[in-house]
């Protein structure tokens, strides 16, 4: 009888000692998954590495976070609940009504697009005198457009993840009137490299490359500028990128036509280039 006591006893302590080892392995288990978790965690943009989280909100942190497991069953359910016809990107609105907010902003771009043939009309005279502007003007209206259209995307994107908010916006800017006088720098030599492989007259290739510098700096200040603007107005900041490149077609020919008179058909220019032998 003793034995059998003896004996019923050390299985119980076997099997509380079992117990015991399972709850430490699991317990084990479950610290290094919330390690793993927390390792696995990616930063998903660093406002270009200015390492400006520390400045932000917690909230605005935690939302530019991602899990690198992928198990976000909410994700999932709701794509899930998604019509045929409805948006992932926008699923509060109807076909009609983003197709109404999309054509109305693209045919009022279309209509105020047209100033820039009515610049063109009006200055008939000096780009007849210098055809050469005509040539370059397609390359200075598209460097502006894409350099707008640059800082503006990328001011989406910082709005979007909230990298660009009241506390960066700032430093932001700051930053991209530093890059805008880069770039105009940059462009602009490569442009005057490209009117001398083409072999132009030095005073349009000096007109070129000085509206050049002028276009490509106003368009990167406005395109850091527009999606802010649309957003104190209350408007998707996303029509911005389309917006930058009629602002930039129409100021681009201005900028343009205005620089060639000044240095081809203005007093110092009409004085200079003739004893020079151009004129």
């Amino acid at each position: 009888m003793i034995k059998q006591l003896e004996e019923e006893n050390e299985n119980l302590k076997k099997i509380q000692h079992q117990q015991q080892e399972i709850q430490e392995k699991q317990s084990t288990a479950r610290r290094n998954n919330n390690n793993s978790n927390n390792n696995k965690k990616i930063i998903l943009e660093t406002f270009e590495g200015e390492h400006m989280f520390d400045s932000l909100p917690d909230n605005n942190t935690n939302n530019m976070m991602m899990d690198m497991d992928g198990d976000n069953d909410d994700d999932e359910l709701w794509c899930d609940s998604l019509d045929g016809d409805t948006c992932p990107l926008e699923p509060t609105l109807s076909f009609g009504e983003a197709l109404r907010d999309r054509a109305v902003w693209l045919v009022g771009l279309l209509i105020m697009q047209s100033l820039s043939g009515i610049i063109l009309s009006r200055n008939e005279a000096l780009l007849t005198n210098h055809p050469v502007i005509i040539y370059y003007l397609t390359m200075m209206v598209g460097a502006g457009g894409n350099a707008g259209n640059q800082a503006s995307v990328r001011v989406i994107r910082g709005l979007a993840l909230g990298t660009v908010n009241e506390k960066t916006r700032g430093q932001f800017l700051t930053r991209e009137v530093k890059m805008a006088a880069t770039l105009s720098l940059i462009l602009s030599i490569a442009g005057f490299c490209r009117t001398i492989a083409f072999q132009t007259p030095l005073p349009e290739a000096i007109t070129v490359t000085s509206a050049l510098a002028l276009i490509v700096f106003s368009s990167v200040c406005l395109g850091a500028v527009l999606p802010l603007v649309l957003e104190k107005l209350g408007i998707d900041p996303a029509h911005s990128s389309t917006t930058i490149q009629v602002i930039m077609d129409i100021l681009g020919v201005f900028i343009a036509v205005l620089v060639s008179a000044a240095i081809l058909d203005g007093p110092l220019g009409v004085y200079i280039l003739p004893k020079l032998g151009y004129y």
